[in-house]
């Protein structure tokens, strides 16, 4: 009960052992998954046969976590960082079961705002660009003037490639 403000405590303690787990959700459910894969790619079913499981995306989608979960150990580096993973890495699960992280993949459409878009995704590092301007530009040009008055405590500044440069001015 919730008497006079205070917790029961009913269902904190699955709650602060999920937080302190070292075991993520869904990981049995895509093992079992997997060995199942690799069962059924036998021969006549019988036997097991290996399989490759290649896990690609955008950058910093937790690509490499979910290596690490399924491994259970720390097989590959990850970091919050874009491009830390720069190469394909094979990390064997099982016998059966091969994995393989990759580096994020970035799709920049738009080359006309020198990656501002790449940028904003979290696909490039912030500190490897030569000019933030067109990102900020762009992140400008997609929030209200009233959600940047609010986020940043600022007042209003004009819109456009001048409102870049006051809104960086304040």
């Amino acid at each position: 009960s919730n008497e006079g403000g205070k917790s029961s405590g009913v269902g904190q303690a699955k709650g602060e052992s999920a937080l302190s787990s070292s075991s993520a959700v869904g990981v049995e459910g895509l093992l079992q998954l997997l060995k199942n894969y690799a069962r059924s790619n036998g021969e006549a079913k019988k036997s097991k046969t290996c399989i490759s499981v290649g896990i690609i995306g955008y950058p910093n989608v937790g690509k490499s976590s979910i290596l690490n979960s399924l491994k259970r150990a720390r097989a590959v580096g990850v970091s919050p960082r874009p491009g830390f993973t720069t190469s394909l890495q094979e990390v064997v699960l099982d016998k059966n079961i091969r994995l393989i992280d990759s580096p994020g993949v970035v799709f920049d459409d738009d080359d006309t705002k020198a990656g501002a878009g790449a940028v904003l995704r979290n696909g490039i590092d912030p500190d490897s660009i030569d000019d933030p301007i067109p990102a900020i530009q762009e992140l400008i040009g997609r929030c209200s003037m009233e959600s940047l008055m609010m986020t940043y405590n600022v007042p209003a500044f004009p819109t456009g490639p001048e409102g870049c440069m006051t809104f960086l001015a304040m």
